[in-house]
């Protein structure tokens, strides 16, 4: 599991990615990796996110991944909700 070291590196790697494609609006880059329209980021959405931010390669990304969603996922359901997401990266 990445410490909390790794995660502030992670989390400012997509920082990056937000505000260079998405002019900094964390709702619209939550938005654009929520494919299912549900409010919800998958696992699988945050390594799309991930792997946009260059974090890991494909081998090592799913472990990132569970590190992150850790992080994110506030009530450990699995998934990352808009609320959490944004009170994260609000931190950031």
């Amino acid at each position: 599991m990445p410490d909390e070291g790794n995660i502030s590196e992670i989390l400012m790697k997509v920082r990056r990615v937000v505000d260079a494609r998405f002019g900094g609006d964390i709702r619209a880059a939550f938005d654009h990796y929520d494919t299912n329209r549900n409010g919800l980021m998958s696992m699988s959405e945050l390594n799309a996110l991930l792997a946009d931010a260059g974090v890991g390669f494909w081998l090592t990304r799913w472990s990132w991944v569970n590190g992150v969603a850790h992080d994110l996922d506030a009530n450990q359901d699995g998934r990352v909700s808009w609320a959490e997401f944004e009170d994260r990266f609000r931190r950031v």
